[in-house]
């Protein structure tokens, strides 16, 4: 860990206003992506925690282990991944 010495407080300093920007960019999406699955949730009657579980698992092309195990999130990624793939092929 870096000495407070070796800290370079001018750099910081000039950078604040953007990250803190960046950071108020981060809350507001994050609370956009709350409020858009719970309506998608209600909506599907799917619960938004799951949703989200799956929308995470989905950006991170992985999904979480636990989050697997649950029932709806199960259904959602068989039946959105036969979706997506009929979407994908070309129409005729």
């Amino acid at each position: 860990m870096p000495n407070q010495e070796s800290i370079n407080i001018s750099l910081i300093g000039g950078k604040l206003e953007h990250l803190d920007g960046l950071c108020r960019a981060k809350k507001l999406a994050a609370d956009e992506f709350k409020e858009a699955c719970k309506a998608v949730g209600q909506e599907s009657r799917c619960e938004a925690s799951v949703l989200a579980k799956f929308i995470n698992a989905r950006v991170a092309e992985s999904t979480d282990k636990d989050a697997k195990n649950t029932e709806q999130l199960s259904f959602l990624y068989d039946n959105l991944r036969k979706y997506v793939l009929n979407e994908s092929q070309p129409k005729t």
